[in-house]
């Protein structure tokens, strides 16, 4: 029987595992994990500073005016710090993406992992296809006070003017109808 006729693919799955990573996802990679290095070492950087700008002091310790140059260097810190992230983002999303064209994450894991939302731009909540608005919706519809307050039962006068209906001291206190009011 000839190879060259058979009708079967030319290499199966587990070598495709095997093979290499193309240039550009091996490119994507290594940019991806540089960017992660620099922003966790930023986000150190960050936190060492912010600590020494602004202390966790106990309530009743005095708390001094930060200097303006290092709380300047922190913010700027900040800043540098929040594009570095979203740099890591936007490549985190190339490598998903040169993963998916590699057939290298399974179908159903594509949605899951991919991130397709620009970072760097900002997303305003639509109310009427949004479930995240629909989630927030059902956490102030109970507290906002315009449901409908639930109804006493009918008999709930009567009851409480006889629960209420006392002898203090030989005198009747209380009573049934208009003269307990």
């Amino acid at each position: 029987m000839d190879p060259s006729k058979d009708d079967s693919p030319k290499r199966s799955p587990p070598s495709a595992a095997i093979l290499p990573p193309s240039p550009s996802l091996s490119r994507a990679r290594d940019n991806y994990e540089k960017a992660r290095n620099i922003s966790h070492e930023l986000q150190k950087a960050f936190d060492d500073l912010s600590r020494k700008v602004e202390p966790d002091l106990d309530p009743d310790e005095v708390r001094h005016e930060p200097d303006a140059r290092s709380g300047l260097e922190l913010a700027s810190l900040e800043v540098e710090l929040a594009l570095k992230k979203k740099d890591e983002f936007q490549l985190e999303r190339q490598v998903i993406i040169e993963e998916r064209d590699a057939n290298l994450i399974q179908p159903h894991i594509k949605l899951k992992k991919a991130r397709f939302d620009d970072p760097g731009v900002v997303r305003l909540l639509d109310p009427r296809g949004s479930s995240i608005s629909a989630c927030l919706l059902a956490l102030y519809k109970k507290c906002d006070g315009l449901e409908k307050t639930k109804k006493r039962p009918s008999s709930f006068r009567s009851d409480a003017l006889r629960y209420y209906d006392a002898d203090i001291g030989g005198k009747k206190v209380g009573g049934t109808g208009k003269e307990a009011l």
